[in-house]
């Protein structure tokens, strides 16, 4: 029996089929719940996940939809629109998920796309869920909401390997 011949490049024995390989533009990412260390709060609670639950069932289950899509439709692929636009200023590197809901109030879901999310800890790239807030009609996020939410944000990033949960969105929309 001879020896297999090691491929050099991929470092397998030639005769074992390759791994499909991952293309991050084209590939379903991840989705991931931000969960906050035990360092910054005990219960290590998940704020998105936390406040997609506060949210009415219709407005959850478009979040859902949302969230879905942009896992399925990644950057560069993912146009922007009327539901989903990056941040700018210091949240530079967050997106807002944007949906109106019912009683004439908007609901906006923060995320952040880890497009390298092997160098953060993160099996693939992976659409991470942060926080959330909702406001009334026609209305700007006071200055505090903003605030939390860069804490949130600067908390993330301060953390390699990253501090997720896997999110299983559809568990969502079962819980009234």
């Amino acid at each position: 029996m001879g020896k297999k011949k090691v491929n050099k490049v991929r470092g397998r024995a030639s005769d074992q089929p390759a791994k499909a390989s991952r293309n991050p533009d084209t590939d379903p990412w991840d989705l991931h719940y931000f969960k906050r260390h035990k360092d910054d709060d005990l219960q290590q609670s998940l704020p998105a996940r936390e406040f997609l639950l506060s949210c009415p069932k219709g407005v959850r289950g478009k979040f859902v939809s949302c969230v879905n899509f942009i896992a399925r439709t990644p950057p560069p692929k993912l146009p922007r629109n009327k539901y989903f636009d990056p941040m700018t200023g210091d949240l530079t590197g967050v997106h807002e998920v944007r949906i109106d809901g019912p009683d004439r109030r908007h609901y906006r879901l923060f995320v952040k796309l880890e497009r390298a999310g092997l160098l953060d800890g993160l099996k693939r790239p992976s659409v991470v869920l942060l926080w959330g807030l909702d406001k009334p009609f026609k209305t700007t996020a006071r200055e505090e909401d903003y605030q939390q939410l860069l804490k949130l944000y600067q908390e993330y990033e301060k953390r390699s390997p990253r501090n997720v949960l896997g999110a299983n969105l559809e568990d969502l929309l079962r819980t009234g």
